[in-house]
C-alpha cells in the first residue's frame, strides 16, 4: 500500500524538486518526503535551467 501522509510535500520532480529533497534528507533522515511530479518521464538535463 503506498503511503499517504508524509512530513514534507514537494510539487515538482525536476531539479529544485529533487534537490530539495535530497538537502532535507540529508539534515534529517527519518523525514519522510513526497515528491509529486506529472510527468512519467525524465530526462537528466545538466545545467539545463542554469
Amino acid at each position: 500500500m503506498a503511503t499517504t501522509h508524509y512530513q514534507v510535500l514537494i510539487i515538482g520532480g525536476g531539479t529544485a524538486g529533487i534537490m530539495t529533497a535530497a538537502q532535507l534528507k540529508r539534515k534529517k533522515k527519518d523525514l519522510t518526503i513526497g515528491l509529486v511530479e506529472p510527468s512519467k518521464d525524465h530526462w537528466y538535463q545538466p545545467a539545463w535551467t542554469l
